[in-house]
């Protein structure tokens, strides 16, 4: 893997599972719940990197009620803050965008309110890198048109390929083709193509489709998160990959 120069990592929650001395990567699944009191079970070594995971699913930028706005700022700041405290440089939100709405005044709505609202969280990111990952998309259009109109080297996407095996009507290699220049994380997990189940990739259809074996295969200069509920094989999904790999 080493030849891809791709940084292998898991969640924090499963340092009793996986050794985390000899992880790249390490990824705090969220700030807003107990996993935070796992970080000073360990120390980084000089190698890794700490992602963490904003709060996420009820935390829309887009949201039209002002109070509920006042909210999510509240904890998107406090996430960021609390971020760079323990010296991450990348922390992740989901985007949240909902395209079965499927009208284009909330799409309007949504861009906007996106572009604005993270625009705002940058100034108080310092050098930590924001980034926004897939959700619900069906395809990366609205996660490029926010990217394209904050235009700032703090601002970045991330592609979750379980989501996008789930939620995605597109071919998923052209899906991740495109946000590809742009991302520093890929989050891998597998499910049935028909819910976000979080399975290992050693089950559920990931592997069985052409088109993500491809994105596999080209991977190169990013973080792989394995992001499977279940963790209990993550030494056998990462073998899958480094024999996908070479």
């Amino acid at each position: 893997m080493k030849r891809h120069d791709i940084k292998q990592g898991v969640l924090i929650q499963n340092h009793k599972i996986v050794d985390l001395n000899q992880m790249e990567v390490i990824n705090l699944e969220t700030l807003m719940n107990s996993n935070i009191n796992h970080v000073s079970d360990f120390h980084l070594n000089s190698n890794q990197i700490l992602i963490v995971d904003g709060p996420y699913i009820d935390m829309s930028p887009a949201t039209q009620d002002l109070d509920i706005f006042e909210i999510v700022k509240r904890k998107v700041l406090n996430a960021i803050h609390e971020a760079h405290r323990l010296g991450a440089k990348e922390i992740i939100f989901l985007s949240n965008y909902i395209p079965n709405i499927n009208v284009s005044f909330y799409d309007d709505d949504f861009l906007q309110k996106s572009i604005s609202f993270w625009k705002h969280m940058i100034k108080h990111s310092k050098d930590i890198t924001i980034s926004l990952c897939n959700t619900f998309e069906h395809n990366p259009k609205m996660m490029l048109d926010i990217y394209y109109g904050i235009s700032s080297k703090r601002f970045s996407l991330a592609f979750d390929m379980g989501h996008a095996l789930a939620y995605a009507t597109m071919d998923l290699n052209a899906f991740y083709e495109q946000i590809k220049p742009y991302i520093h994380t890929v989050y891998i997990h597998s499910n049935d193509q028909k819910s976000d189940a979080h399975l290992s990739i050693l089950k559920g259809n990931l592997l069985k489709q052409t088109s993500t074996l491809n994105i596999i295969k080209g991977f190169k200069d990013i973080n792989l998160v394995f992001k499977s509920f279940d963790q209990s094989d993550v030494k056998k999904q990462l073998e899958q990959i480094k024999m996908i790999l070479n």
